[in-house]
């Protein structure tokens, strides 16, 4: 776990996340996920009450930053997700997906997991009802509060199908939304290592901005930084989820 959290530099990255990749940089903090990971960690796929517990299907070292874990959480959790099935008898002459080369590539109980780098994000695909790198292919997109999402990133595998080049994704995160986010994973770690709010606040704020003596006990900074703390600590604990959908 990242252990300079006085430094916003070393949480860099986090600028360049999308809320599913935020989402595991709160949960590989979990000390329960942890240990779960250490208890299964050679298992090929998590037990099932583990499955619905954290919210995919494989063992994922905690010690992985979300710019290099592969993490596809479950589809119907993740709408940024995609979900691929064999296209209708009469649609034979649809794309294939044998052309992607998956990041990462894995069996679970619902179907193949993949992860397909389309040079921007990592692409999250889950094939189901046979649908195989050869067969003529179709995007699921459910009726749900969620088709926008869905149907965006299904544009986005028809891109890399077609070999049709697309921008950036859009940013489904506020630029305070996302700074915020920030601050709380760096005032988790700073709290799971012992700190107390005081030094946490001197590390996000400046020394210069914590007033000495009993001033601090009712400032808006104290305030501020406990609230960060248990924002953190709400989004490690489960909170996670939620962000799939921001």
């Amino acid at each position: 776990m990242p252990q300079e959290w006085r430094s916003e530099a070393a949480y860099a990255y986090l600028n360049d996340l999308t809320p599913a990749e935020l989402a595991w940089e709160f949960l590989r903090r979990n000390p329960e996920y942890q240990r779960d990971y250490r208890a299964t960690a050679t298992q090929a796929e998590l037990p099932e009450s583990l499955i619905a517990q954290w919210g995919y299907d494989f063992p994922i070292n905690p010690a992985l930053r979300a710019d290099s874990a592969p993490v596809v959480w479950l589809v119907h959790l993740d709408p940024g997700a995609v979900l691929v099935a064999p296209a209708p008898e009469a649609f034979r002459n649809a794309g294939r997906i044998g052309m992607l080369t998956p990041a990462f590539a894995r069996r679970g109980v619902d179907g193949e997991y993949w992860l397909v780098d389309d040079g921007h994000n990592g692409l999250p695909a889950v094939l189901i009802g046979g649908a195989n790198r050869d067969l003529p292919a179709a995007v699921v997109i459910p009726l749900d509060a969620d088709f926008g999402v869905r149907a965006h990133a299904a544009w986005r595998l028809w891109h890399l199908v077609t070999g049709r080049r697309h921008g950036r994704p859009p940013d489904r995160l506020t630029r305070q939304r996302r700074h915020r986010l920030g601050l709380a994973l760096r005032a988790l770690d700073a709290r799971l290592a012992g700190a107390s709010y005081r030094v946490i606040a001197a590390g996000l704020f400046s020394d210069a901005h914590i007033p000495a003596g009993r001033g601090w006990k009712t400032h808006d900074l104290r305030d501020r930084t406990i609230r960060l703390v248990r924002s953190g600590m709400e989004l490690m604990q489960g909170g996670y989820l939620n962000l799939l959908r921001e």
